[in-house]
Formats: C-alpha cells, sequence, structure tokens
C-alpha cells in the first residue's frame, strides 16, 4: 500500500505544484502550501485510493491476511 501510495501522490504533487503554482504565487507561502495538502489530501483520499484499491485487489489480498 505504501508504494501504491507514493505513486500516486508523486504525480498529484507535481500535477497540482504545475496547476496551481500561478494562483499561489500570490498567497503567502503557509496558506500556498495549506491548500496544496488540503487539495492532494482529498483527491488522493476520496479519489485515487478507493480506485487503486480495487483496481490492485488481487495484489493486496495476501497483504490484508
Amino acid at each position: 500500500m505504501a508504494l501504491l501510495l507514493l505513486v500516486t501522490v508523486h504525480p498529484v504533487s507535481l500535477g497540482v505544484a504545475h496547476w496551481l503554482a500561478p494562483t499561489l504565487a500570490h498567497v503567502s507561502l503557509l496558506a500556498g502550501t495549506f491548500l496544496t495538502s488540503v487539495l492532494m489530501v482529498l483527491t488522493t483520499t476520496y479519489v485515487l485510493v478507493p480506485i487503486l484499491t480495487r483496481v490492485f485487489q488481487g495484489w493486496l489480498a495476501p497483504a490484508l491476511e
């Protein structure tokens, strides 16, 4: 699961940084980092992890037993 999270979080962080960089350039570092973290956590937790869990169910199942 840690490997799946790493493979998921890395592209999400790159995408968020790329797409939000122009918008967050005018915001303080603390606020920008907080907004980026919130967006990444919500996207990863509620969108990507459920999808990856279903897709890799057979691979993850032995770890759950």
